[in-house]
């Protein structure tokens, strides 16, 4: 007998995973290309780089304008935590996981946007 017209389980296994592989690498793709990925990474390691080579009672600031921007075409609000508990800074500007890096000073932050200038307020106090 021939078995013309039957779908093999293999290949609807094949053609399944295919299917998912090319979802993810579209959605990655398309993170990229919004600039947003980026820039989150970009930041995150910027403000963490400036609070350990601050010293207590320093006031930094720092132009986010391209990343305010990025945030508007993505339409979310652009969030900028600083958890100096943990030691880690999250940026996140419209993807959904957002990104985190670490900083090893022990110090408070403090933060706090201007949208008018586009600029980032850093406060780093002693704890």
């Amino acid at each position: 007998m021939k078995k013309r017209g039957e779908i093999t389980l293999p290949f609807l296994i094949f053609l399944v995973l295919t299917v998912i592989f090319l979802v993810i690498l579209f959605y990655f793709v398309y993170a990229a290309s919004s600039g947003a990925f980026i820039y989150e990474q970009i930041y995150a390691k910027k403000i963490a780089l400036a609070i350990d080579s601050s010293v207590p009672e320093t006031e930094i600031f720092l132009d986010v304008g391209s990343a305010l921007e990025t945030a508007k075409k993505s339409k979310t609000e652009p969030k900028f935590i600083i958890d100096d508990k943990k030691g880690i800074v999250f940026v996140s500007l419209g993807s959904r996981k957002g990104f985190s890096y670490p900083f090893f000073s022990n110090y408070s932050v403090s933060s706090e946007i201007y949208a008018k200038t586009h600029n980032l307020k850093l406060v780093v106090k002693e704890k």
